[in-house]
């Protein structure tokens, strides 16, 4: 790969992490290539459940703030690019005595860390969903700043504004190859070859194809 200056990417994958990279890369300037042997968010980011939160079993104390601060960069994203996101916090219950001990013991932990999360009673949660049958008399953990977001939408939408910022989308294409000289690479599909700086494979579970 280039030791020097870094003009043009290639980005092998367009879910979710595919799409972002070249979106932040286009934003910045560089002139991005996308390609995909199927589309955005075609696989696994299509089939996420796609659940924003920092949880009492994100371990150790550097994953649980990395799951915080990819939730903070939502919020950032979103004063740029329009797509599907709701912040209305989540509600969690178990059907047992062993579990709930589990959970308590981890909504004390990340409560240290400063996370707005605590454990309610069932009439407490009745007053945030009211037609909530728990069909236990197990505490709920109540967890104010988590979200979601419509994974196939905002795969789509940052694919779009990569677009928009001039990137190219080369769909469908399958990477056959992947040549490395000695200040480029060369990727070449069933469609065309691409030339870059670098490349970036973002591919899921494809990425040990290359």
């Amino acid at each position: 790969m280039p030791a020097g200056k870094i003009n043009r990417v290639a980005v092998v994958g367009a879910g979710i992490v595919g799409a972002s990279i070249a979106y932040n890369l286009s934003k910045r300037g560089c002139d991005v290539i996308l390609i995909d042997k199927k589309g955005p968010a075609s696989q696994a980011s299509g089939n996420s459940f796609a659940w924003l939160n920092a949880s009492y079993f994100d371990q150790p104390h550097s994953y649980f703030n990395l799951r915080v601060n990819s939730m903070n960069e939502y919020h950032y994203l979103a004063q740029d690019v329009d797509f599907p996101l709701r912040w209305g916090g989540s509600l969690e219950w178990y059907d047992s005595a062993d579990t709930e001990a589990e959970i308590t013991a981890g909504i004390q932990r990340i409560q240290g860390y400063g996370s707005p999360t605590w454990m309610m009673e069932r009439d407490q949660v009745a007053q945030i969903e009211p037609n909530l049958n728990l069909g236990n008399d197990f505490k709920v953990v109540y967890s104010t700043r988590d979200g979601a977001v419509d994974p196939t939408a905002t795969t789509r939408a940052l694919v779009e504004s990569s677009v928009a910022n001039g990137a190219a989308l080369v769909i469908p294409a399958t990477v056959k190859s992947i040549e490395e000289h000695r200040d480029s690479v060369t990727i070449n599909t069933d469609v065309d070859s691409f030339t870059a700086d670098l490349v970036v494979i973002a591919a899921g579970i494809n990425a040990n194809e290359f």
